[in-house]
């Protein structure tokens, strides 16, 4: 009689464990994966900040933004590359702009009343030559704001004629505000691009 209980006891118990078992891979089997959501930031408060950027002249911060916009897939590789493009040619607009800006500043008697009202660039194909012309403004000794223009030829090797032309045509450089930023020097771009371009 006392092995006939022990033997249903062991049966009972071999029972439990089994069915516990069974419980324990139906609880695993029915887990649902907890996923986070990363929220991404607007594409469209992006290119506002973009734009932005642009009228600032801080062309670094934009060209970092665009790339950004990339790694989330809002923009292309071919998107991306057109926008490096127009930073670079950006950059060395704004390398010469920048250096025709503080060439006019030292011959200023008032350096500080530097108004820039707009930047023409003109180009001259048959001896090579581009000129950017700066219409500004300045106050002489007496006090009054004379309106002027002043002129910086820059001599273009004939290998670079043609990025010149493209520049010359796409650059973005045309806001007071961007002008503003130049005589500030507050201006984001590559520099090394005076290295390159700017002789």
């Amino acid at each position: 009689m006392k092995r006939s209980m022990s033997k249903v006891i062991r049966v009972i118990v071999a029972f439990c464990i089994v069915v516990s078992m069974a419980f324990q891979l139906c609880a695993c089997s029915n887990k649902t994966e907890v996923t986070t959501t990363v929220e991404l930031p607007d594409k469209q408060d992006m290119f506002n900040q973009i734009d932005e950027y642009k009228a600032q002249a801080k062309f670094t911060s934009a060209i970092e933004l665009y790339r950004q916009m990339k790694e989330y897939d809002y923009i292309s590789d071919k998107d991306l590359e057109f926008y490096e493009k127009k930073y670079t040619i950006n950059s060395f607009i704004c390398c010469w702009t920048e250096s025709a800006i503080k060439e006019l500043k030292d011959q200023l008697k008032d350096p500080n009343s530097l108004v820039i009202y707009g930047l023409e660039i003109r180009m001259f194909e048959n001896n090579g030559n581009i000129v950017i012309i700066l219409d500004y403004g300045a106050t002489n000794s007496f006090g009054g704001m004379v309106r002027d223009t002043f002129v910086k030829p820059l001599e273009v090797s004939e290998d670079q004629w043609d990025e010149w032309e493209y520049a010359v045509q796409n650059h973005e450089i045309n806001k007071d505000s961007q002008f503003d930023a130049f005589i500030n020097g507050t201006a984001e771009y590559d520099k090394g691009a005076r290295n390159t371009y700017l002789t």
